[in-house]
């Protein structure tokens, strides 16, 4: 739980700076670590860690009315 809060603060603050959200480069590294180590299911792992570590997305806004 600690790696989430701290990625979804770090998530936040790059989105306050206009910045993107996510480092693909430094997702795929986790992924190559995790799978190295623990083989498929530790690719799955990461993949889990990873989309937890996300912020929830912005709702769609409302839909106009005529």
């Amino acid at each position: 739980m600690h790696r989430i809060r701290l990625a979804r603060g770090h998530q936040l603050s790059r989105r306050a700076a206009g910045l993107p959200t996510t480092s693909l480069a430094q997702e795929n590294a986790m992924l190559l670590r995790y799978a190295a180590r623990l083989g498929d299911q530790g690719a799955g792992i990461a993949l889990a860690i990873l989309e937890l570590s996300r912020p929830p997305a912005s709702p769609a806004p409302a839909p106009e009315r005529p």
